[in-house]
């Protein structure tokens, strides 16, 4: 009987996944995940369907020997961890060359173009290595209620400066408009939208009153604020900081990264801050 243990975490927001974090630095003063292994953390299946319960157990695997964690997680990410004295466990999942999918549940600070959807796929290269290719869909287009008061608009496009300086806008209005509605929307750090009604396009210059204009731009901020979008990104590689680093080349900026499954293991219901053993009929693999 293998008595090597192998667990699973829920981890939180700003704890270490490891030790090797805090000596890489920005880590100092941030708990270590271990800490959250002990035994009135635990949760267990009922064999009730999904309802998990606590236990009352001994079992405390913050004091045990050789126990590694298998695929960090960054300190501002969540979600799945292992950790197993199982060796050849380790190695299978985060040894040189191994391809276990992990799936992360992303949240950006705009919307997601189609051409950004397409490069994070694939077409992307960090350190000088081109990127496997990723499995890249979204979760929460722009909400309908940003269509439903233009049905007869135009659309003007401008620069502005963004994070990484201004660049120039390929898309045409057209392709913008069909992006929206597909809810695969198109947008930039440089790019901002301005909507006007087809009858004040005709409008001479100097027609306008000042409190139409002004009124206009808060109908434009109110387009923008507070308008996030949320992705599931599967990868085959663990690359340092990874999906951040591959969002910040097609003008993203993540928010969240919520790690939901490894290889054949989903987090399940297993709530943030617990966790669980490996049962005996899971594999990764």
């Amino acid at each position: 009987m293998d008595t090597r243990l192998t667990v699973l975490l829920n981890k939180p927001m700003h704890y270490l996944s490891c030790q090797v974090d805090r000596q890489m630095g920005g880590g100092r003063g941030k708990p270590l995940c271990r800490q959250l292994l002990t035994p009135e953390r635990r949760w267990e299946e009922t064999g009730q369907g999904e309802r998990r319960r606590e236990v009352k157990s001994n079992l405390s695997p913050a004091k045990c020997n050789k126990l590694v964690c298998a695929g960090r997680l960054d300190v501002d990410s969540t979600g799945l961890t292992v950790f197993t004295q199982d060796g050849r466990l380790a190695s299978q999942l985060v040894g040189p060359g191994k391809r276990v999918s992990k799936e992360y549940h992303v949240e950006v600070d705009l919307p997601v173009s189609a051409g950004a959807l397409t490069l994070l796929r694939h077409g992307l290269s960090l350190d000088g290595l081109e990127l496997l290719p990723a499995k890249v869909r979204l979760l929460s287009p722009l909400r309908d209620a940003f269509f439903s008061p233009l049905p007869t608009s135009t659309v003007s496009i401008s620069s502005f400066p963004s994070r990484s300086g201004s660049r120039p806008v390929s898309e045409t209005p057209a392709h913008l408009c069909t992006d929206f509605r597909q809810g695969e929307s198109i947008s930039s750090p440089s790019l901002t939208v301005s909507v006007s009604s087809s009858v004040a396009a005709k409008e001479k210059p100097g027609d306008r009153r000042a409190e139409d204009e002004e009124a206009d731009a808060e109908v434009e901020s109110e387009m923008w604020v507070g308008k996030t979008t949320r992705l599931s990104i599967e990868l085959l590689e663990g690359r340092h900081r990874q999906i951040r680093r591959m969002c910040e080349l097609v003008g993203l900026r993540v928010l969240k990264i919520h790690r939901i499954r490894i290889g054949k293991v989903s987090l399940g219901n297993l709530p943030q801050g617990r966790w669980r053993l490996l049962l005996p009929h899971e594999s990764f693999v």
